[in-house]
């Protein structure tokens, strides 16, 4: 009763302008930031883009996709299909789940009970709509890495990627980042977003950001001071 709490809340979204208003506010509220969400504008076309890149980044684009080649020809592909919206899916819980991908990234996004049956269903719905973003790198006989995203109100959404980790050194994950992020610039969205994370490898293609905060609203004043107080200090 208390204590009211909101997370993850964009400082561009209508969420973030309500709970400032006099309606929504109480005694005591904290702001307080949280995370970022680096985003690429998109204002020019491909090919003036991609010249902002640095020149020691494309390159070595250039040179892993060349090496990726020599496997077979190496090809995206887009999911729309039940069948292949199910295939990619489970490719990348094989990726998330092997163990060496969980010690050099992360834990399986799908330990959870559950949740590829979710994920499987709002990928069959959002298809439908024109909201998935479901891809694939892959040779003829190879998926090298997946990418789990959304297009909605002319904005690409990078949400959940994954590789095969037998070829982490060839940068197969940012290789198909790099061809989600052109196919944004072609398909004439206004927005790419990275999501939230200030991971290093994000402002390697913008600079641009978006706060993320906390929003904390307190009932009691005397225990809305007390949690700002031990807030400040930790």
């Amino acid at each position: 009763k208390d204590l009211f709490v909101l997370n993850n809340i964009s400082e561009n979204s209508v969420i973030y302008s309500y709970i400032l208003s006099s309606e929504v506010l109480t005694n005591e509220y904290s702001l307080k930031k949280q995370n970022v969400s680096p985003y690429i504008t998109i204002d020019k076309n491909w090919d003036d883009y991609k010249n902002t890149i640095s020149k020691k980044l494309a390159n070595d684009s250039r040179r892993q996709k060349i090496r990726l080649a020599k496997s077979g020809n190496l090809e995206y592909q887009f999911a729309d299909q039940e069948k292949e919206i199910i295939y990619m899916l489970n490719k990348l819980d094989e990726f998330k789940g092997n163990r060496s991908y969980s010690n050099m990234i992360a834990k399986n996004y799908f330990d959870r009970q559950g949740i590829k049956i979710f994920l499987i269903e709002i990928c069959k719905s959002f298809s439908e709509k024109g909201y998935l973003a479901l891809t694939s790198l892959h040779s003829s006989n190879q998926i090298y890495a997946v990418h789990l995203g959304f297009v909605f109100n002319e904005c690409y959404y990078y949400y959940l990627p994954s590789f095969n980790p037998k070829f982490f050194s060839y940068s197969v994950g940012r290789l198909l980042m790099e061809n989600s992020i052109k196919e944004a610039f072609e398909l004439k969205l206004k927005k790419y977003d990275f999501l939230n994370g200030d991971e290093e490898y994000k402002y390697k293609y913008s600079d641009n950001q978006i706060n993320i905060y906390q929003f904390s609203n307190y009932q009691s004043k005397f225990y809305g001071k007390l949690i700002r107080y031990f807030e400040e200090i930790i």
